[in-house]
């Protein structure tokens, strides 16, 4: 009977989920046959394609960036600026939801200053949410809460009680980030009794989060029984607007209130009904209630139950899911409690370590005397190319420069191929793996670093430098020089101080500041260090994330949000996430260049979800199988599209 009501459930969920999704469609197909139709008044269609994106970007981000480019072209063209400012707005929604923080910031100025052209306050407080907002999430809460009181007060210059709502209760959130608790309490009461007078959803919504953040301001203050009582308020609010999400938020709160008082068995009754909520969202539980529902089975003495959700938490498939540094620490912890490190003796001989050394003085004196062999060729580039505008009206002349700077640059490529750790090399450390490497000009931006210390721990890098082409090169020559630096001659060994180390020399070498007129060059890069004996894997990563797959299960590594240079934000120290793998498993890095090639029957980007589930269907082929079938699979999306930018892709057998 249970496994029929399961059944039945399921049936049921799959229902409403392939119902919800047709109405969606349905919606869809009505708002882009309204911009369609050139007969329809111009508002009308403005606000078609605005829902259409809006809609759509919860499906498939990087494709609404088309729509918008037709919204902004008809806007130009008709000179309205309100939509040709709501076009900079949606590409700054749009830039920040596929994590490009730094463009997101520009759009939303970009809107801004169109904005405030015409003087449209609304259009230039939703436009200082955004970027406040932006702001907020980097933790740059002192810069954030002054745009939300200018916000403020520009709500109460219009008499816009919706405005003043919004900014109380940012600005309420603001103070208790910066636990500021009574100021946080006084904004938030404010900006609830607002939400009564203004009652539409989306302001019963607003009054949830309004209880729900003065619930963690008395938690905080160890006040239990107020803090329940207000847990309680959001919940009420929640069901009645069937809200998932917040219930599943709330019901964690009241989970983890509960767990602080030792009251393990009320504290489960909560984290399971955030699953059950977490589950009808996204049919999948987040990582930290999984972990928190192990906790109360295993102070409750449910050993088998604490078992079952401890090998749950540890198989979920985003291994990062939002949580900081502060959550690698818990993992690391059950790695001690659940996982016995295997032991591999392994004894090399003396004369071994000798050579190695050897063999990394004579590469470092070797690879110094290339890189400025190839400065010399590049900056040759430059004066033969002013040489070849000089002397444009004689034929042959130009012919014979142009044959120098393609011999120079193919030259140039043999060095650079030189100075990348060689493939003889990295076929003895790590013998079953694989790398597609396809620049997009002669020369690249990308690059691949591979080495192997006195203690056998394998370094690998994959890094995606500024530009391509001979600018890329530049870079790329820099960063493989800084990491032989770093970690061979320094050795720096752990991977979040090696990209530390590595953008304060990049920031010291190219003169950069944090002034926004300055360069911003630098580079997104994954490096791994890989432990042979202990099967273990420490990572870091500027932008770009590892991805491991283990008994055809893909997990997401995810890297830090800023990029190894100056970064417009606050200035972070780099995360060190670690994992355990096993004899089988498969790594890969990469750079951006593969998932973002435009291609394929629409001319669309490839996308790094179709990426991750292909290199899940070929992990269980050989290594030079797998290069094979990503080179095909590649080419083929391609077709005759131009190869927009440096392609690296290295996967690693665990063996």
């Amino acid at each position: 009977m249970k496994k029929f009501l399961v059944l039945f459930l399921l049936f049921s969920s799959s229902i409403q989920w392939k119902t919800k999704a047709q109405q969606i469609d349905k919606k869809l197909d009505s708002l882009i046959e309204v911009w369609n139709n050139k007969n329809n008044e111009d508002t009308a269609r403005f606000i078609a394609i605005n829902d259409f994106i809006w809609t759509y970007r919860n499906i498939d981000a990087d494709s609404c960036f088309h729509f918008i480019d037709l919204m902004f072209n008809e806007a130009s063209l008709k000179n309205n600026d309100k939509f040709i400012a709501r076009s900079w707005s949606l590409r700054g929604t749009l830039s920040r939801a596929t994590n490009n923080e730094k463009n997101a910031l520009l759009y939303y100025q970009k809107a801004s200053e169109i904005y405030k052209s015409y003087s449209d306050l609304r259009g230039i407080a939703s436009q200082n949410n955004n970027i406040a907002l932006l702001y907020q999430s980097n933790e740059m809460n002192d810069e954030a809460l002054k745009i939300f009181i200018e916000n403020k007060n520009i709500a109460l210059n219009m008499d816009n009680k919706g405005l003043l709502e919004v900014s109380l209760l940012n600005i309420g959130q603001t103070y208790f980030n910066k636990n500021q608790y009574d100021s946080a309490l006084t904004y938030l009461d404010q900006a609830i009794v607002l939400c009564n007078e203004l009652k539409t959803d989306m302001y019963v919504k607003h009054k949830f989060w309004g209880f729900l953040f003065k619930g963690h301001i008395f938690k905080n203050q160890k006040n239990k029984v107020q803090a329940i009582k207000t847990y309680e308020k959001c919940i009420a609010i929640a069901h009645s607007l069937n809200d998932l999400d917040g219930l599943s938020s709330v019901y964690s709160s009241l989970g983890g209130l509960f767990f602080e008082h030792r009251e393990y068995e009320l504290s489960l009754q909560n984290y399971l009904k955030a699953q059950k909520f977490q589950k009808e969202l996204s049919g999948h539980t987040n990582q930290m209630t999984l972990y928190m529902i192990y906790k109360n089975y295993k102070n409750l003495n449910q050993s088998l139950m604490a078992l079952e959700n401890i090998d749950k938490y540890l198989s979920v498939k985003d291994s990062v899911e939002g949580m900081k540094s502060n959550n690698e620490l818990l993992k690391l912890k059950l790695d001690k409690e659940f996982t016995l490190l295997q032991e591999i003796d392994s004894i090399k001989h003396a004369n071994e370590i000798v050579l190695n050394k050897a063999e990394i003085e004579s590469g470092k004196q070797r690879r110094n005397g290339l890189i400025i062999i190839v400065i010399i060729v590049l900056f040759s580039l430059v004066f033969l190319y002013n040489q070849f505008n000089k002397t444009r009206k004689q034929k042959s002349v130009i012919e014979s420069k142009q044959k120098e700077i393609k011999d120079s640059i193919s030259y140039a490529k043999k060095i650079q191929d030189a100075i990348m750790t060689s493939s003889i090399y990295i076929e003895d450390v790590i013998p079953k793996s694989f790398i597609f490497f396809q620049p997009k000009d002669v020369v690249s931006g990308d690059f691949y670093w591979v080495y192997k210390s006195a203690k056998n721990e394998i370094f690998i890098a994959v890094a995606d430098c500024t530009g391509h082409g001979v600018p890329g090169a530049f870079m790329s020559m820099i960063g493989n020089s800084l990491l032989n630096e770093i970690i061979i001659e320094k050795k720096i060994e752990n991977p979040a101080d090696v990209l530390n180390s590595l953008r304060e020399q990049i920031i010291k070498s190219l003169k950069q500041n944090d002034e926004v007129s300055e360069t911003k060059d630098g580079m997104d890069m994954s490096l791994c260090k890989y432990n042979p004996k202990t099967k273990t894997v420490e990572f870091a990563g500027a932008y770009n994330s590892l991805i491991h797959v283990s008994e055809d299960e893909l997990v997401t590594i995810k890297g830090d949000s800023q990029p190894v240079s100056v970064h417009y934000a606050k200035r972070k120290s780099f995360t060190k996430k670690e994992i355990k793998v096993m004899k089988g498993d498969m790594l890969y890095l990469s750079s951006d260049g593969f998932q973002d090639q435009f291609g394929g029957l629409k001319d669309k980007k490839y996308m790094a979800l179709k990426f991750k589930s292909f290199l899940k269907k070929i992990s269980v082929n050989t290594s030079q199988e797998q290069l094979s079938l990503l080179k095909d699979e590649f080419n083929s999306w391609k077709g005759d599209s131009e190869q927009i930018d440096d392609v690296c892709v290295m996967g690693i057998r665990i063996t």
